[in-house]
């Protein structure tokens, strides 16, 4: 299905930080679609690529900030991960 599918992120390029902002702002516009609800493990792979994005943006600014987000990011996509559901795919999230 389409829906699990992971964002990919752009590639990188010279402006690295305005790439990581286009694949926050298209990870936040997926998440709007793939709720834990309706299709949690395209939620929790679109949460764990959104705190990578964070995580990734922390190195360039406000990391701090970006820290703080790519934790809440990740911690979301443990709603997505059960053991029940996605044994492998929940040891992948807690190694991240």
């Amino acid at each position: 299905m389409i829906l699990e599918m992971p964002i990919v992120f752009l590639p990188e390029s010279e402006n690295k930080k305005e790439n990581l902002a286009k694949a926050i702002q298209a990870s936040k516009e997926a998440l709007k679609i793939r709720t834990v609800q309706r299709y949690p493990f395209a939620h929790a792979v679109t949460q764990n690529n959104l705190g990578d994005a964070y995580s990734n943006l922390a190195k360039i600014c406000d990391k701090e900030g970006n820290l703080s987000k790519a934790i809440q990011a990740y911690e979301e996509t443990l709603e997505g991960r059960t053991v029940d559901k996605y044994p492998v795919c929940l040891c992948r999230s807690r190694s991240s």
